[in-house]
């Protein structure tokens, strides 16, 4: 793969953790969806900065605009997903070591527009 020959890290299992395109570019859109998920946590203050149906679509739930069970385990599900794309410990708990390990390869990856 040339962006791992050139020197940048690997993101494309993270960017389908998150149903992005796994284009191993870090752009605007994989951002957006990181983000969501990350903000969605009980880590990142249950916040919704694109709304509760923009998350739910990013997890794979059902988007009906109500944050209830289901919602939280898709959402747990992807953090697990996310987790074993950074190669740290799977717990599905959105938490710092897992913020430190998604920004290091976030950091490495190549930047798109």
């Amino acid at each position: 793969d040339s962006a791992t020959a050139a020197g940048y890290t690997d993101i494309t299992a993270l960017q389908a953790a998150v149903g992005a395109t796994a284009d191993n570019i870090i752009g605007p859109d994989t951002t957006k969806r990181i983000y969501a998920v990350v903000a969605a946590s009980s880590w990142g203050g249950r916040q919704f900065p694109f709304g509760v149906e923009y998350v739910q679509s990013v997890v794979g739930t059902e988007a009906d605009g109500i944050w209830g069970d289901m919602s939280d385990e898709a959402h747990d599900r992807v953090v697990g997903a996310m987790q074993r794309a950074v190669g740290v410990d799977d717990d599905e708990i959105y938490g710092p070591i897992t913020n430190g390990a998604i920004n290091a390869a976030l950091a490495g990856a190549e930047k798109g527009n």
